[in-house]
Order: C-alpha cells, then sequence, then structure tokens
C-alpha cells in the first residue's frame, strides 16, 4: 500500500523524469502509453501492478544509466579537486619563488584548449590593454644557456645549438627527480602529451591530405629518433641527473629516460618556449596562456603589415632588472614582464596573440588550429608540369635549368586568401614561370638573354634590373602572375581526394555525434578543420580577384590632399597656435618670418615678415629656453625626464657598435616628445605641425612597395632607397630587443609610428657641429634650386644663439626657400621630392668596389694605405658623377683598383687603360639606362602620380648627365 501511495503522488514526476532523461523517440512514446493504461488500469484496482509491469524495465535501464553518470561525475570531481590541487601547489611555488602575478588572474582549465589557460576572476573586474600580467623570476625560467653550462664538454654542438632539445633534457632530468625536483610543481601541471604533427600516424598525417606538410612531421620525428640513437641523448641526460647529487627512484629513472619521454618533453618545449631576440625562454605560467588574434588586427591588414606582429611580441614580454635596498646590502632580480595584447572583461579567458603565423606553423609546432579565422593563414599551391612542359621557346629544358639554378627547383607557393603570395622568392618565381607560360617568345627571350649576361650572382638579382625588367616586372605580368596563381589553385585542389563539401558535412557529423563517441578523434577533427581552410583558400583563388587594387591605392593616396575647407581650417588653426608658440614662448632674439599654408603642394612654408637682405640674420634661436629644450639635438646628454633620461644614459654606454647614433639619439628623443609627453611637451604646438603618418605615407619612401620603385629600373637610386628601407627596420628590430626601450614606450612602439618618426627625422634635421637637429620654424623654410649659396646654420660660440642668414633678397610676405645643397637621389630618397634645374645633381654609382680578385686586394695592409692616399676609406665607395671633378675621383679609385701608377698597365695579360676603364663605366650605365628605358614607362600601376613622374624624370635626368660626360670624355 505505501508503494502504491508513493506511486500513484508521483506518477507525474516519475514520468517527466523518464521522458527527460531518455530521449528516444520511440521510449519516450510508450512510456507515455504506460502511464495512459496505467489510469485505465486503476480504473479496475489494477493500479500498482499495471505500472510496473510496464515500467519496470526502463526503470531498470534508468537505474544503470544514473549508475553510471554518477560513477562519472565522481571521477570527474575527483579528477577536478586533483587538478585544482595541482594548480593551488604550482601557484604557491611560484609565489614563494618571487613570482608576482596580477591580483586578477587565476588559472582555470580549458580541456577545449588542450589543457589549462588564464582567466580574469568573476568579481576581480577584469583587466586593461597592456596591464601587467606577471612578473616571473629568472630563476624560474628555463633558457639553453642555463642548461648548457652544467652539460659536460663531450656533448655533441649538434644537441647544445638545439635549444628545445638542450631545454628538454634538463626538464627530463627533473621528471627523474620527481618530488625531489625543484620544478616538480611545474611538471605537475604540463601535459601528457602535445599533439603536435611528429605525433601523428601514418593514417592520421595521410587525413591532412597534404604531402609536404606530413613529410615535415616524418622528417621532425626521424631527427629526434637520430638524435637520441646515435647521439647518446639518454648517457648526456643520465650525466647531468648524476651531476645534481641528488636522489631518484628507478621507477622515475625508468619512465623519464625513454624516447616517448624525450619526444614528449621536446614537444612541450617547442610549443611552449618564448622567442625573444632569437633566444627561447621556458617561462612556467606565461607558456599557459592560450592563443587568439588580437581584436583590432583579425582582418584588414594589407601584406605590407603581414610579420608587424611578430616584431610587437617584444612589446609584451621582456626582461627587466629591479634594485632592493637593504641596510646590509643592495640586490638585484632579473624579472621576465608579460602584459595584456588586449583587455578581457570578468571571468573570461585571457589570450594573447603569437604572431602573424600560418596555420601549418601551429599545427606543426603546437599541435592546434586557431578557434578563429587566420587571416595570416596561406595555402599552398602547386604548378600543373604541363604549363612548363608545353612552353615552346624556349625550350622547357631550358626553364627547368633556370629553376634549378635560381629558385632551388621550388615550383610551388603559399598563397594567401587575397591572391598575394607569402614571400618575394615566390612572386619572383612565379611571375618568372607565368612569363614563360603565358607570354610572347620575343618577351621569353629578353629575359634569357637578361640572366645570361648578368654578372650579378644574387638569388633575387635585385641589383640587375634588367633582370628585373625582364624577367619579373615585364608587361602584363601582373595579368599573368593572378592567371598562373589561379591555374596552380585550380590543379591544387584537383589534386585534393575529397571536395570541400564533403569535408565540411564530414565535419558537421563529427561534431553532431561528438556525444555518442566511444572516444572523440581530436587528430581528425583538426586534419578535417585543415582541409576546410585550405580548400576556402583555394577555392577563392580560382575566381576572379576582387576589387580594383589600383582604385582602392589611388584612394589612400588622395587621402591627405588638402582640398576641403575643414582640413585648411585645422591647418590654419594649427598655424596660428604654432606662430603664437613661437612669439610669447620661445621669443627669439631675431625672427624675421613666420608660418603659413604654403603653394605648389609644399603644405607648409616660411613667409618673411619684413624685407630681408642677402646675409641679414633671419632667424636666431636659443636652444633652451626656461630650462627646456626648444631645439632638439643629438647631442643632449640630459633632458630632465628621469625615464627618457635612463634610456638615453644606457643608450651611450653601449652605443659603440651604432654608426648613426645621431639618428637613433633624435629618433628616440622625437618619439617620446610626439608620443609620451603629448599635450605636456614645450614643444606641443611645433608637433601638431608636422606631417601626420597618413600624410608621410603618401610622400615618403619608406612606405613605397619594391614595385612601385620599378620607375627607376636602370638606375641606383632604387637599389639605395631598398637599402634605407631595409637599414629603417633592422633599426626598428634593435628598438624592439631593447628592454629599455620597450618599457618605456610600450604599445606606441609601432612600425608606422616608428616609421613616422624616422621620416621627420630624415627629412627636416640640420646638421652644425657634427649633430642633428630639429629646430622650430627654421625647419618649414622649403627647398630651391634659386639661391645659389648652400644653406648653412651654426651655433655663435660666444652666445650660444643658433643663427641663419639669408642667401638671398627676400619681400615681406614672400617665401623664403634655401638650397640644401644636395643631388636629387638625397632629395628623393629622405625628403621625398626632387629639383629641376638642380645644380648639384649627379648620377649616383654604387657598384664599383675593389673585389678579391683585384690586384691591389692580394695585399691588404698597402690597399688600405694606397686607398687613404687617395682620399678613399671604403673598398666600396659611392661616387656621384656629374663633371670632370667626379671623373677624375673614379679614375684615382680605378687606379688603386687595378694596383697601376702610370696611365697604362697590364691585368691578366690586358692592358689597363684608366681612361677606357671610366669610359666603359659611364657607357655600361647608359646602356642599361637603355635597355630599360620605357619597360618601366609601360608599368601597370597607375597610382603613383607624383611619385611615378619623380622617378621617371630622375631616370631621364641622369640619362642627360652621363650622356653629357661620355662625350667629353
Amino acid at each position: 500500500p505505501n508503494k502504491k501511495a508513493i506511486m500513484t503522488r508521483h506518477k507525474l514526476k516519475s514520468s517527466k523524469l523518464l521522458t527527460d532523461t531518455i530521449p528516444n523517440k520511440e521510449v519516450t512514446s510508450r512510456i507515455r502509453n504506460a502511464i495512459h493504461l496505467q489510469r485505465i488500469e486503476r480504473e479496475n484496482g489494477n493500479t500498482f501492478r499495471a505500472m510496473f509491469s510496464t515500467i519496470l524495465p526502463y526503470l531498470r535501464v534508468q537505474f544503470l544509466v544514473l549508475s553510471f553518470v554518477g560513477i562519472l561525475l565522481y571521477f570527474l570531481q575527483s579528477f577536478h579537486s586533483s587538478s585544482h590541487s595541482k594548480l593551488e601547489v604550482f601557484v604557491s611555488w611560484l609565489s614563494d619563488n618571487g613570482a608576482i602575478l596580477h591580483p586578477n588572474v587565476m588559472l582555470k582549465s580549458y580541456p577545449e584548449y588542450g589543457g589549462y589557460g588564464l582567466s580574469t576572476k568573476l568579481d576581480g573586474g577584469g583587466i586593461q590593454y597592456y596591464e601587467e600580467l606577471f612578473r616571473i623570476p629568472d630563476t624560474l625560467i628555463l633558457s639553453r644557456e642555463k642548461v648548457i653550462s652544467k652539460m659536460s664538454t663531450n656533448v655533441p654542438t649538434l644537441v647544445k645549438e638545439d635549444d628545445d632539445v638542450v631545454i628538454a633534457m634538463q626538464l627530463m632530468v627533473e621528471c627523474a627527480l620527481g618530488s625531489e625536483s625543484f620544478y616538480a610543481p611545474y611538471l605537475q601541471v604540463l601535459p601528457e602529451e602535445v599533439p603536435r604533427l611528429d605525433f601523428w600516424d601514418e593514417e592520421s598525417l595521410s587525413m591532412l591530405q597534404d604531402e609536404h606538410l606530413a613529410s615535415i612531421a616524418r622528417n621532425s620525428r626521424r631527427r629526434l629518433e637520430v638524435l637520441w640513437n646515435q647521439h647518446g641523448i639518454r648517457s648526456h641526460v643520465h650525466s647531468m641527473l648524476q651531476s645534481t647529487n641528488s636522489r631518484w627512484s628507478s621507477r622515475d629513472y625508468e619512465t623519464c629516460f625513454t624516447f616517448e619521454s624525450f619526444h614528449r618533453f621536446v614537444s612541450i618545449v617547442g610549443s611552449r618556449a618564448m622567442v625573444l631576440n632569437g633566444n627561447k625562454y621556458l617561462v612556467p605560467l606565461p607558456d599557459m596562456t592560450n592563443y587568439a588574434p588580437q581584436p583590432h588586427r583579425s582582418s584588414g591588414d594589407d601584406r605590407a603589415r603581414r610579420g608587424e606582429q611578430n616584431l610587437s611580441f617584444n612589446l609584451y614580454h621582456y626582461f627587466s632588472t629591479s634594485t632592493t635596498s637593504t641596510a646590509r646590502e643592495t640586490s638585484e632580480t632579473r624579472y621576465m614582464i608579460v602584459r595584456t595584447d588586449r583587455g578581457t572583461p570578468s571571468d573570461q579567458q585571457i589570450f594573447e596573440n603569437y604572431g602573424d603565423n600560418d596555420n601549418t606553423l601551429y599545427l606543426e609546432m603546437f599541435g592546434f588550429l586557431p578557434h578563429e579565422q587566420n587571416d595570416f593563414h596561406c595555402a599552398a599551391i602547386n604548378i600543373n608540369p604541363i604549363l612548363i612542359v608545353k612552353t615552346s621557346s624556349p625550350s622547357p629544358l631550358v626553364v627547368k635549368n633556370i629553376l634549378q639554378q635560381y629558385f632551388d627547383n621550388y615550383p610551388s607557393a603559399c598563397a594567401y586568401g587575397d591572391g598575394t603570395l607569402s614571400s618575394k622568392r615566390d612572386e619572383d618565381m612565379f611571375a618568372f614561370l607565368a612569363l614563360f607560360s603565358y607570354s610572347y617568345d620575343e618577351e621569353q627571350h629578353k629575359c634569357i638573354s637578361a640572366l645570361e649576361s648578368s654578372t650579378v650572382q644574387d638569388i633575387y638579382f635585385d641589383h640587375d634590373e634588367n633582370i628585373i625588367m625582364t624577367c619579373y616586372r615585364y608587361k602584363n605580368r601582373r595579368d599573368n602572375l593572378r592567371k598562373l596563381i589561379q591555374d596552380a589553385a585550380t590543379y591544387t585542389l584537383s589534386l585534393k581526394p575529397t571536395l570541400l563539401v564533403d569535408d565540411s558535412l564530414e565535419l558537421s557529423f563529427l561534431e553532431r555525434n561528438s556525444m555518442s563517441l566511444p572516444s572523440f578523434p581530436y587528430k581528425r577533427w583538426v586534419a578535417i578543420r585543415f582541409r576546410i581552410q585550405e580548400k576556402i583558400i583555394l577555392e577563392n583563388l580560382m575566381h576572379a580577384y576582387t576589387g580594383d587594387e589600383d582604385d582602392t591605392r589611388r584612394k589612400e593616396d588622395q587621402q591627405c590632399e588638402f582640398d576641403n575647407d575643414d582640413t585648411m581650417k585645422s591647418l590654419n588653426q594649427k598655424i596660428d597656435e604654432f606662430n603664437e608658440f613661437i612669439d610669447d614662448v620661445v621669443k627669439p632674439p631675431i625672427c624675421h618670418i613666420k608660418a603659413a599654408v604654403a603653394t605648389d603642394g609644399m603644405r607648409i612654408g616660411a613667409v618673411a615678415t619684413e624685407n630681408i637682405r642677402t646675409d641679414d640674420i633671419y632667424l636666431q634661436l636659443l636652444p633652451r629656453v626656461h630650462g627646456k629644450d626648444i631645439i632638439l639635438s643629438s647631442s643632449v646628454v640630459s633632458t630632465g625626464y628621469d625615464d627618457f633620461d635612463i634610456l638615453l644614459h644606457d643608450y651611450l654606454d653601449n652605443s659603440s657598435r651604432d654608426m648613426d647614433k645621431h639618428t637613433t639619439i633624435l629618433l628616440l628623443r622625437l618619439m617620446y616628445e610626439t608620443f609620451i609627453l603629448r599635450e605636456r611637451s614645450v614643444l606641443q604646438p611645433y608637433l601638431q605641425i608636422l606631417p601626420t603618418i597618413d600624410e608621410q605615407k603618401v610622400s615618403h619612401v619608406l612606405w613605397m612597395a619594391d614595385d612601385d620603385l620599378d620607375y627607376l629600373a636602370g638606375s641606383d637610386l632604387r637599389i639605395e632607397v631598398l637599402k634605407y628601407k631595409q637599414s629603417v627596420l633592422n633599426r626598428f628590430r634593435s628598438f624592439m630587443r631593447n628592454d629599455n626601450v620597450v618599457r618605456l614606450f610600450g604599445q606606441i612602439l609601432t612600425l608606422d609610428n616608428f616609421l613616422w618618426a624616422h621620416s621627420i627625422v630624415d627629412s627636416r634635421s640640420i646638421w652644425w657641429d657634427g649633430a642633428r637637429h630639429l629646430v622650430p620654424m627654421l625647419d618649414l623654410v622649403n627647398c630651391s634650386a634659386g639661391p645659389s649659396r648652400i644653406h648653412s646654420t651654426r651655433q655663435n660660440e660666444k652666445t650660444g644663439l643658433v643663427e641663419t642668414k639669408a642667401a638671398m633678397d627676400v619681400h615681406k610676405g614672400d617665401q623664403i626657400f634655401e638650397n640644401y645643397g644636395q643631388p636629387n637621389y638625397i632629395y628623393f630618397l629622405y625628403h621625398g621630392f626632387i629639383l629641376t634645374d638642380n645644380a648639384h645633381d649627379c648620377v649616383l654609382f654604387n657598384d664599383i668596389k675593389i673585389l678579391r680578385t683585384d690586384p691591389v686586394a692580394q695585399n691588404v695592409p698597402s690597399m688600405w694605405a694606397k686607398l687613404n692616399s687617395a682620399g678613399f676609406y671604403s673598398i666600396n665607395p659611392t661616387f656621384c658623377m656629374n663633371n670632370d671633378k667626379s671623373v677624375d675621383r673614379l679614375k684615382s679609385f680605378i687606379r688603386v683598383k687595378y694596383d697601376v701608377s702610370s696611365p697604362s698597365s697590364s691585368f691578366h695579360g690586358n692592358l689597363i687603360n684608366v681612361e677606357n676603364v671610366v669610359r666603359s663605366i659611364i657607357g655600361a650605365r647608359l646602356v642599361r639606362l637603355d635597355s630599360i628605358k620605357g619597360r618601366s614607362e609601360q608599368s601597370e600601376s597607375s597610382h603613383m602620380n607624383s611619385k611615378k613622374d619623380m622617378m621617371l624624370q630622375q631616370v631621364e635626368n641622369e640619362h642627360e648627365i652621363l650622356t653629357s660626360l661620355w662625350n667629353r670624355i
């Protein structure tokens, strides 16, 4: 009776419980029918028997299911408690050893990310962009340098030079020490397996449908096996273990000293260690931060910005030294500081960006694919060999030989979704192949002739414009390149064993039925996702390119034109504020000019406020006013700003290798005043009238694409621009590797900000007394070929005043000009303009140098003595040819190069006539210009406007100058 009452009272609840728990529609229907029969039988007095006779089988099933779930929950709870305990021990270990953690940050388990991750606390308020997350003391950090200091000298160099292997060997030692290891709490939270590709079996690798990637995985594992079996890794680790003088158990020893353990630890280091300035560091805690792209970098960046995030990684990870003083002693602690690269609200996972990397790198080294779309992923495309075989002139064998010689026989590339290729090497190779696949025989023969006649050994031929213009930048190159990329994408996709739609359906089925599978097939899931991402890019490449590239770039070029009243009003307002600053704050003893909007596209210039006569001092400034620098100088040793002076003094103490320290110092100072002090800078009225980043992008060569320089083909100015751009990028990288620079400038140290500051220093600074200076008002004076006398500014030794005298008469209200006295290649390179009728113009030669095979090079001390005696201090001096004096200088170098003391001498049995050598050098340049002339004018890029005209005019000017010299020699 009691059971009957209970069942009668809870019959509805029971039915709901069963129907909710067992989702099968047939079972649910039968249960509901049973309840209905129960009502009928209750009327007949058989309620209890009827109900249980029908439902009892299902209750038994339910009991078994609930029992299994209970047991599962018990073990999950046990695992959670164990995991939670490990995290607590790990965090305590960090704190006990001096690590400092952000109070709003905690560790959590994220199974979908393969282990642990970082999270903001529920009630912590989140974290802001660029907040400090951790300070990890150097004593907790493992690096190759630390480990090899403990190794014996007989460890092979091949082993010692591999960061991953060396640090992994140390982890094997710590593993064998077990609970005796200092790193035991850290080892407890490391993953048992990193599912990167060299752990995959052949069946799993085949699911990638990428044989190149599969071969990388096989080679990676094979290399580790060779290291383990042939280079005595086990014995070397055993020696390291013995040197610890600690006790260890045989069980731990046998477990940790296997190839599987070695492989595991190598994969842990490879997937978790961070690379800073070329060195790897395994840093406990920061290595648990999972990946996600930065929100503001996830899309919309052009290819020129790819790679910038790899440089900016140093902004958020750097070393710093902290000093602690007590009554007895002063100690220093070196920390790894980690900052956030994005803001994160409360109770959310904290991510960071690993760089502008392709998905294959994440799969190969880390064992995961990004959950979000990766705009830096590129798909491998292969060229159909038939395209090469079909070429009739030159023969396919010639093309194949060229591929082997210059491109290492590499007929594949990696293409982004926008149709661009991942490297210059890939672009050159595809442009070359497109020439022989789609162009006319005449164009092909021109390329072959250029290759055969070239003496340049560089694989990219950056120094031979004839090859560049005939093999890479030929007419219709862009259309041919696009067609070849499309054909390669189509061919590559045709080789895939499955279609994109098939992969999508398989992925959908897998994710939909994941709960019913005995174990989730992670590798299969990752492989399908990888295939889908590859095929999406390939299918996009198969179709026509979207948008008009030239129209887009033309719009970018027009962004900064002053063609509306609002822009002019804003500029006029800034000019007025600057003039007031000069009058009220700077108060120069003499100032007969003021800032004004200039004509002829010069933006801002200086106009005379009264009549100025030749040799009159029209501007006289004090370098400092009220203890503040008005003139920014590269000779400064103290600024009064403590944080900047620390950086400055550190740089001055370690700047012996910087050959251009004046540029570096002025660059740092300008960035500090502009981006750190901002409105607090006394020079703010001056800084706000400087050209903006967008304006500099239009006018300065630092933002020009390499392809745009094709208009300079035939001129050494093109090579000089490329070298200049590379040197500036190298300086930016050196800044990013300098912990003091990163610590001071932080998140504002972006490539665009750096290029802006560099372009300002290069285009506006004024030299005197061997130092560079930025001089408000004076740097507004524009350049003109009109004044015959070259501009000169000097500092009066008695008064300390900086004085500039007029080079010509100027009427009140007229713009004042100065002649900078430089050739046009300097103006274009650093200032962004060229002058017509420039009396100082000349033709740059930067490829004349002494070779090892030259006679004078056989005796190096004698060579340098002869060079110095002739006024040369380099074996590769720069020549600027425009008159007889420059020709005589070149003759002097030729005499040294061929070690001739008389007008004629012999070299390798040939008579050397210096006059003829000089004539041949000039003649060869004329031939080079003539062979390329007209090709650059056919370039398909139409967005260059004034820059294009300047470059074409520069080439024409060089041709005229050299023709004149040729006729005179």
